[in-house]
């Protein structure tokens, strides 16, 4: 007799391979993508904070601005800010605030907070400058 192909048993074992295989596998992918989506997140904020500084020493404006990132992308400040899950564009804004500081006040200089508050479509986080950059990337409050 001339048997030609897999038993069923011989199936069932690569079957079972494969699940194995997929089960490590899902979990490390899933991951790797939320990591990166949190990198994208980073990079928004980054280019929204450096964006802010740049309109507001061009514009000499008095303190406590507030951008949204929807102006600073129109005017040119920043790229398009892209929700990562998505590809939308992620709304929000960066609020400027002047600390307030006696000793800066001696040397005539001044120190400013940020802060980036985003809003894409399934997401919302808050970054700060200074002393609260601890908090930053947490969900919004």
């Amino acid at each position: 007799m001339n048997n030609k192909g897999f038993s069923m048993i011989e199936l069932l074992g690569v079957i079972v391979i494969i699940g194995i295989l997929a089960g490590l596998a899902i979990p490390a992918v899933t991951k790797y993508i939320g990591k990166t989506r949190d990198r994208a997140y980073d990079n928004i904020y980054e280019s929204a904070y450096a964006a802010a500084q740049d309109k507001y020493i061009h514009d000499l404006e008095d303190t406590n601005q507030s951008y949204s990132l929807r102006d600073l992308y129109d005017q040119g400040y920043m790229d398009e800010p892209i929700d990562p899950a998505n590809k939308t564009f992620c709304e929000g804004d960066v609020s400027i605030t002047e600390l307030d500081n006696d000793a800066a006040s001696d040397l005539e200089v001044s120190e400013y907070k940020f802060q980036v508050h985003l809003e894409c479509t399934n997401e919302c986080r808050e970054y700060y400058s200074g002393k609260d950059n601890d908090k930053n990337g947490q969900a919004c409050t």
